[in-house]
């Protein structure tokens, strides 16, 4: 997802392998979709809409037996208990869904994330850096079953290490991803198959390699 002056793009990626039903659509297992946007064409609000955070202007909203959602806000980190410990937000999160998960298994979410020893368990969210606040809500997003995801920024205050490990974690996801992002090289790195584009409250999907779409070099 990079920027484009005249619409807002949406990519997707094909997954290797999806095991499950999607969100109702044509193919039955969800593509992932990487966005490129132009400022303000909406592409957080389309996102939000596929969620189901946003009620719709028209149409319905069908989700397919057996689809888990998982949606990664850009202001995620935001949310965040301030006053709790990185392992004790995640090994929450991670109860939600499975009850004999274990602290070590919270400590390993993070410490795949470069959150370890007194940054996982010594400091109090609020003490921690916009960057290590953004690795904290990523291992509690990475903690949860999803198999289709929704990721608005998914790069923001993260440094390219942690990019990096995101897009292998993504390129190896079996199920679903529809993403939106200024950065450029994520945008590639991830190989998507799919372009949306968003001009005057429309949408239009096509099969289209980004390597054919004329993408920005510099984030916006």
């Amino acid at each position: 997802l990079s920027s484009s002056s005249a619409a807002s793009d949406v990519y997707k990626r094909q997954p290797r392998a999806c095991p499950h039903a999607a969100a109702r659509a044509d193919p039955p297992c969800a593509p992932t979709p990487a966005r490129a946007r132009a400022r303000a064409a909406g592409k957080s609000t389309l996102l939000a809409a596929i969620s189901g955070a946003l009620p719709l202007a028209a149409g319905t909203r069908e989700v397919g037996d057996g689809v888990v959602l998982g949606v990664f806000r850009q202001d995620l980190a935001q949310d965040l208990d301030q006053a709790a410990r990185p392992v004790d937000l995640v090994q929450r999160a991670a109860w939600e869904h499975d009850g004999e998960s274990t602290v070590e298994d919270a400590f390993g979410a993070l410490g795949a994330l470069g959150l370890s020893g007194a940054r996982a368990s010594g400091r109090t969210i609020g003490q921690l850096s916009g960057g290590e606040k953004a690795r904290v809500a990523l291992a509690t997003f990475s903690v949860k079953p999803h198999n289709l995801l929704l990721l608005d920024e998914p790069t923001n205050h993260i440094d390219a290490q942690m990019a990096a490990v995101l897009v292998d974690a993504l390129r190896d996801f079996p199920g679903g991803v529809i993403t939106v992002s200024h950065d450029r090289a994520f945008v590639e790195a991830i190989e998507p198959t799919h372009v949306v584009s968003v001009r005057d409250g429309r949408v239009r999907m096509e099969a289209v390699s980004y390597t054919h779409l004329t993408l920005p070099t510099k984030r916006i």
